[in-house]
């Protein structure tokens, strides 16, 4: 790749504010040649951690903007504290508003507190060990 189009790329990634998919570019790059992706596969990836990116960013002015005492989270609720409250029930009662929350965020999906996907991250970033963002879905909406 020339140096021009190469310094023209990241120079545009910047102007049209893409810093996610400009930080991450030369990696990927790299990556997309040993494992033989296509341009279309590429695209896709850093695409995806680009609107991860600043789902993420939306989220935290958000929550900035909403000025809450402290930062609580589904995934953190210890249910033993309460007994009388079935984590089934408040698992489908996600799911009826998040359908996807009840695969990738929510544990176990017997009631078991086991996580069935293990991390929750399906980027091929986080695969290739380039530092992804996890999926947290519920955030998102």
């Amino acid at each position: 790749m020339s140096a021009l189009i190469y310094e023209r790329v990241h120079d545009n990634l910047n102007r049209l504010k893409l810093t996610t998919i400009e930080a991450l570019l030369d990696n990927y790059l790299e990556i997309a040649a040993k494992e033989e992706w296509s341009a279309l596969e590429l695209l896709d990836c850093l695409l995806d951690q680009e609107v991860k990116s600043k789902e993420e960013r939306a989220l935290e002015f958000r929550m900035r903007l909403a000025a809450f005492p402290m930062e609580k989270r589904l995934e953190d609720f210890d249910v033993s504290f309460q007994p009388s409250l079935d984590p089934a029930v408040i698992r489908d009662r996600i799911s009826a508003v998040h359908p996807q929350c009840r695969e990738c965020c929510l544990p176990g999906a017997s009631g078991s507190g086991e996580d069935p996907s293990g991390s929750g991250s399906r980027s091929r970033g986080g695969e290739a060990g380039i530092p992804g963002l996890l999926c947290e879905c519920i955030q998102s909406h």
